[in-house]
């Protein structure tokens, strides 16, 4: 088995083409200037070069003026949303699962906005400094993931609670710059083959896939009712679509669609990914059997209390996510884990 460092190496290295994980032409030139130890180094907070390959994709594809705020807060999950990033075009090669999406040349674009963009807003839940942003901005695609209804309900219940969910914030200012570009371009009434000034392709098409894409971004963060407790808060906040019932496996996602899909691949990397978790890459190792298993071991001998957070949120997993089931086993400084899909 490969530590997860040594499997990113592979995706990462230009004898590896096939994963494309670059999409934009112009970084061909750019990305060979980065190495996986500097990308993943936390040591010097003053260079912060996960945030800056970030930065060059967007700036590449033209996707920058996206999120004209964004580069003060890329800080604080960089290194975790370029490592899920990685992993993701990994786990697409090698599970048949996710083959579809492998095979929509659309893909590396759909997901280097989706996974480069999850955990952008992670410190306006703090500094609540975008919360202007509200879900209404969605396109709503009602037989995708959650509806619009349901994710305002869920933005209302976290600031309930003080917070300022990232994930819905993230995918409304994704909605809501990109509208604000497709308006700008219905509004002079040119031809479908108008580009801003950064040579952003605007269209019908982009417009409704990039809200799906913000849809599956909105999503990623909203998890069920585990127990009695927030069952009744959830009740008083008209969430009970998020309440399963005995007699109903009530999971997301429940269709294969490519956002479907899209979602369960960034949900599966989202709690596979150790970086946000404080364990090192290299803790972590993992390989796929027969296409359908993900077999990972943790090296536990480090900090506990890491390693047993790292483990409840992957085995976690399968109690809100459809098409997978989990096995784990504790052996002594180790941790193994079995995800079926």
């Amino acid at each position: 088995m490969d530590s997860l460092f040594d499997i990113y190496e592979k995706v990462f290295k230009t004898d590896s083409r096939n994963y494309r994980w670059w999409y934009y032409q112009k970084l061909d030139n750019i990305w060979f200037n980065y190495d996986l130890t500097s990308i993943f180094d936390d040591k010097n907070e003053y260079c912060n070069r996960a945030g800056d390959l970030i930065n060059e994709i967007y700036i590449a594809g033209g996707k920058d003026c996206f999120f004209k705020d964004l580069l003060e807060e890329l800080g604080a999950r960089s290194r975790h949303m370029v490592s899920a990033f990685f992993l993701g075009h990994y786990l697409v090669h090698g599970i048949t699962a996710f083959h579809e999406l492998l095979n929509d040349s659309d893909f590396s674009w759909l997901w280097f906005l989706c996974c480069l963009y999850h955990d952008s807003y992670f410190e306006n839940e703090k500094s609540h400094a975008h919360s202007n942003y509200s879900p209404r901005y969605y396109f709503d695609s009602k037989n995708l993931l959650y509806s619009k209804t349901i994710i305002e309900k869920y933005r209302e219940f976290r600031l309930l609670n003080g917070c300022y969910d990232h994930g819905i914030y993230a995918a409304s200012a994704l909605s809501f710059n990109y509208r604000t570009l497709y308006n700008k371009r219905m509004s002079i009434k040119t031809d479908d083959n108008y580009s801003d000034e950064r040579k952003l392709r605007i269209t019908d098409e982009t417009l409704q896939a990039i809200n799906c894409v913000a849809k599956v971004i909105a999503s990623h963060n909203i998890f069920l009712a585990q127990n009695e407790d927030t069952k009744k808060l959830y009740s008083i906040a008209g969430l009970e679509r998020l309440i399963p019932s005995e007699s109903d496996d009530c999971k997301m996602p429940k269709g294969k669609s490519k956002y479907e899909l899209l979602y369960l691949l960034l949900s599966l990397v989202d709690v596979i990914e150790p970086i946000k978790r404080n364990i090192s890459l290299k803790q972590v190792t993992l390989e796929i059997e027969n296409e359908r298993i993900i077999y990972i071991c943790l090296d536990s001998s480090g900090n506990l209390s890491n390693c047993s957070r790292y483990t409840f949120n992957v085995i976690d997993a399968e109690t809100w996510l459809n098409f997978i089931s989990i096995n784990y086993e504790k052996k002594e400084n180790q941790i193994e884990i079995k995800i079926s899909i």
